[in-house]
């Protein structure tokens, strides 16, 4: 048997039991019900991971800044000992 034709038969049994499932209206109700559950999760979920994304970009640029501002001061420093060792 090739791959192709145990695929179909696969498919073709999952679709069989899922017809006979949804069948009954309380199995459809349950399903409407997790399916309802889980896309709030879903979205829940996304709202979260936004909030942390954009957290941990300001973050990262806070302390960007403060990264180049001690460099700013670092080669001022340096500057004036330079002049400071030159006189």
């Amino acid at each position: 048997m090739k791959k192709s034709s145990l695929t179909s038969l696969v498919a073709g049994v999952a679709a069989a039991g899922a017809a006979l499932f949804f069948s009954k209206e309380e199995n459809r109700e349950k399903t409407k019900k997790a399916m309802d559950t889980t896309s709030k999760k879903v979205k829940t979920a996304t709202k979260k991971a936004v909030k942390v994304a954009k957290k941990e970009t300001k973050v990262a640029k806070k302390s960007l800044k403060k990264t180049a501002s001690k460099t700013k001061t670092a080669k001022k420093k340096a500057a004036k000992k330079t002049k400071s060792v030159a006189k």
